[in-house]
Order: C-alpha cells, then structure tokens, then sequence
C-alpha cells in the first residue's frame, strides 16, 4: 500500500507539473502574439465612420510594416522601448494604421492608441486653407465643421531630410521632432526654439505620415496634434473582430448580448 501510495503520489505531482507546464506555455504564447503578431484595440468615436463605428474592436497586424520591441514592458529598458527590429514595408497611402497618439501625462505608456486613415506619405505636398486640403495637386474637399490649418503648406519628409521651422509648421512637426528627444518651443513672437535654441530648419531621422479620420468633422488627428512619427505606427487595422452599441453590456432582461451588432463582426477593413 505505502508503495503504490508513493507511485500515485508522484503522479498526482507530475500531471500537475504537466499543467502549469501547459498553461505557462499557453499564456507566453498568447503574450507573444498580443506584444508582436496581433493587437486588439477599440474604437471609441465617430471620427472613423462609416468605416469604424463607436464600440467597434478590431485587430491591428503588427508585422505589417516590421517587427518592434514592445512599449512598457518591464524587461524592457526604456530607451529601447519601441525600437524597430526590422522593417517589411511602409504604411501606404489609404491604409488604416493604428499608432500612439499625443504623449499622456505619464509619459510613453500613457499615450492612447488612435486609429485613422493614413492620408500623405513622406514627400507628398499637402495645402490647406478655406476648408479645402489639395494633396500633390489634387483637391480634397472637408466639412464646414471640420477643425483645419486655416493657411498652410508643407511636405511630408523623408528620413534624413530637413524641415523648415515656422511658427505654422512647428506645431505641424512637434511630434516628430519631440519623438526624436528634442523640445520644440514656439515664442510669441513667432520664433521657434529647438533645444532652447533659435532654429529655422531641422533634420529628421525618421519618415512622417499625414492621417484624418473617415468623419473629419468628428475627427481629432494630424490636423490637430500634428504628423505621425513612423516610430509610432504600431501596425495596420484589418478586421472588426467585435462591435456593439449602446453602450450596455447587459439589458434589461440580463441579456449579455444586448447592443450586440452580429453583422459586422468580421467585416474586414478598406
């Protein structure tokens, strides 16, 4: 009995051995993929409709245009954060892409994930001025109530090109140039100041894209907070996994599903 006692005993041990050994490698697996293959992110506005809806979640390929080293990790050292291992492709002009937004109040880690339509590439010319935005020559008309450059005209740059500094463009490249570790300061008097120190042009290290919202009047992007350093494009939206409206989970009756829109769920996206 005390033998055949001890043989169970050490199989009891080694099945529960076998399962922590599966769920471990369960749970790093699906950890690998969340932080390098596929991102899930919801959509809260309207700025992307008809496209997205509000309460919309979809799935973000993060290999679309390379592999990164995830944000916020502890293992991961802060100035490392976020460095692109390799690089597969750019984002190209119409693609729905999702990247961090305007620096949070914590720092990198509190920066939201946006979703929007990537509208200019490195070297396009975009124009702005009486509601109107002419892209390479090409008109685009926005909504009355659409938040735009009243007067503006600037390229997109390349990596390694130079950006003139004015007090209309600085606004436009903050975030391309605070990405790079910088500071950018804007005088009353229309001055810039790089680094606290007057400047009139600046070299980037990295391409810049131009996104807008599907619904530019309900829509809050490079209008507003400026270019998207392509160090902060996460990867390319591509399917609608979830959605539902409402704004409840549950009804009345204790229903889960309630609010629930069944016919967009797998709506890939264009």
């Amino acid at each position: 009995m005390g033998r055949r006692g001890r043989t169970t005993g050490r199989k009891g041990l080694r099945t529960v051995r076998d399962i922590l050994f599966i769920l471990g490698c369960t749970l790093g697996a699906g950890l690998f993929l969340r932080t390098f293959l596929v991102g899930a992110f919801f959509v809260p506005s309207r700025s992307m409709e008809a496209t997205l809806l509000p309460g919309d979640f979809v799935l973000v390929n993060r290999l679309a245009y390379g592999v990164s080293l995830p944000r916020c990790l502890p293992l991961i050292p802060s100035a490392a954060s976020g460095i692109r291992l390799a690089s597969f492709s750019t984002p190209r002009r119409g693609d729905i892409i999702a990247f961090l937004g305007p620096e949070g109040a914590s720092g990198t880690c509190d920066r939201p994930t946006l979703v929007k339509r990537c509208v200019a590439l490195p070297g396009d010319t975009l124009r702005f001025g009486s509601r109107r935005m002419r892209l390479n020559g090409l008109s685009v008309d926005l909504p009355e109530e659409a938040n735009s450059p009243a007067s503006l005209c600037i390229v997109l740059p390349h990596a390694g090109e130079r950006i003139r500094l004015t007090a209309a463009t600085a606004p436009i490249f903050r975030p391309l140039i605070e990405e790079e570790g910088h500071t950018l300061s804007l005088e009353e008097d229309g001055a810039v100041r790089l680094d606290g120190v007057p400047a009139g042009e600046y070299r980037t290290s990295q391409d810049a894209y131009f996104v807008l919202g599907d619904n530019p009047s309900s829509s809050i992007d490079s209008r507003s907070f400026g270019v998207v350093p392509a160090d902060r494009v996460i990867g390319k939206a591509f399917l609608v996994y979830w959605s539902r409206g409402g704004g409840r989970e549950i009804d009345g009756r204790g229903n889960p599903f309630a609010g629930v829109r069944w016919t967009r769920i797998g709506v890939l996206l264009r």
